[in-house]
């Protein structure tokens, strides 16, 4: 039983007479937290907040184009640059073969594919070249040969077989240029891992490194560039050269 219901002397009409006057009592507390939540003011003024509009943007400015990474070259020639780049400064290849048509030309004059350093980087195409006529170009680089795999240069050959001699000189991997002596080979690659007779002169092997120099009458005429080889590979190119057999002894 409630307090009020217990206080004596208070008959059923003073009973309600209070409870009404405890209820009129607690209206005003109601808009204090005693009730429903107090209502916001109905003639508020609601305040709209504009945000700033952000600035056009027009279309993105493209970056710098990155520079085909370079790896062994001659002039503006040089592995690892694509195609495109290549033929930009060359121009248009007069031949082009595949690797299994290229294979074939190096069979026939004498040559094992399977040991030779541009089939053992592998390429998809080969561009071909009149040296003469890349030697009239700006810097004189007299390129025969360009490899190519996935549009990317792998190999090259420049000779300077039937230039002008005075064009081509000064151009090559100095101290190994092209006319020059014999000894500029390993000034400028070091000692060959391995020497083959070509011709006139000699091959000079460089496959770790990917490279190979022709001589001819004791002066550089070819310089062939690959990406360098594996020690498996490597071999290969190394195991395609016997050592000289030692003249026999006459017999007593």
């Amino acid at each position: 039983m409630s307090a009020l219901g217990a206080a004596p002397g208070l008959c059923s009409a003073d009973r309600r007479a209070a409870l009404v006057w405890l209820a009129l009592l607690c209206l005003p507390l109601a808009a204090f937290g005693c009730g429903a939540p107090a209502q916001a003011q109905a003639d508020a003024p609601v305040r709209a907040v504009e945000l700033p509009t952000p600035p056009a943007q027009g279309p993105m400015e493209p970056g710098p184009a990155r520079p085909t990474a370079r790896g062994l070259g001659i002039g503006a020639y040089a592995l690892g640059q694509t195609e495109a780049e290549l033929v930009a400064l060359a121009g248009e290849a007069p031949i082009v073969r595949t690797q299994e048509e290229e294979a074939e030309l190096w069979r026939g004059a004498g040559y094992d594919p399977e040991a030779e350093g541009p089939f053992l980087v592998g390429f998809d195409h080969v561009l071909e070249y009149e040296q003469a006529d890349t030697t009239e170009l700006e810097g004189h680089v007299p390129l025969f040969k360009a490899f190519v795999r996935r549009g990317k240069v792998v190999a090259l050959t420049f000779t300077a077989f039937g230039v002008r001699q005075d064009a081509v000189l000064d151009v090559g991997m100095p101290p190994c240029t092209f006319l020059g002596p014999e000894a500029t080979i390993a000034q400028r690659f070091g000692p060959a891992e391995a020497i083959e007779p070509s011709g006139e002169g000699h091959e000079h092997l460089y496959p770790s490194q990917g490279v190979s120099v022709i001589t001819e009458s004791g002066k550089v005429l070819v310089i062939h560039l690959h990406e360098p080889l594996g020690p498996g590979d490597a071999s290969k190119v190394r195991g395609r050269v016997r050592p000289v057999a030692e003249p026999e002894e006459d017999a007593p």
